[in-house]
């Protein structure tokens, strides 16, 4: 994000509500919300881990996945999980470059978008 110019300007009323401004959009950028990422089209076979580039340069705080997309039929309750650093087959990936999902009840391929915070 970009850096917020420093000017101190002739008017003490002025600087004031300049540095509140200031300290408001830094508090803004903070928040999770404002490095969210959108993955679009993640296709997760039944029962698979798949690795997901999210590009956050940190481990998620927070993963939610959208419905399936498509034609999918769907004939059971699926959920899909996100495994926080360690694949279903107990392997150990970096959490802070890629998020691994992983269907379960689901018979058949799904795409689903996924949004990581």
């Amino acid at each position: 994000m970009k850096a917020l110019l420093v000017r101190t300007l002739a008017d003490p009323a002025a600087d004031a509500v300049s540095a509140s401004h200031a300290d408001a959009i830094a508090e803004l950028q903070g928040l999770p919300a404002a490095g969210m990422r959108v993955i679009s089209g993640v296709v997760l076979p039944p029962n698979t881990d798949v690795l997901v580039a999210h590009q956050l340069g940190r481990a998620p705080r927070f993963t939610w996945v959208s419905p399936p997309i498509g034609n999918a039929v769907i004939t059971v309750a699926g959920i899909v999980r996100d495994l926080r650093g360690v694949t279903g087959s107990g392997v150990t990936f970096d959490a802070r470059r890629v998020l691994c999902l992983r269907t379960s009840f689901f018979v058949e391929t799904i795409t689903v978008d996924v949004a990581v915070f």
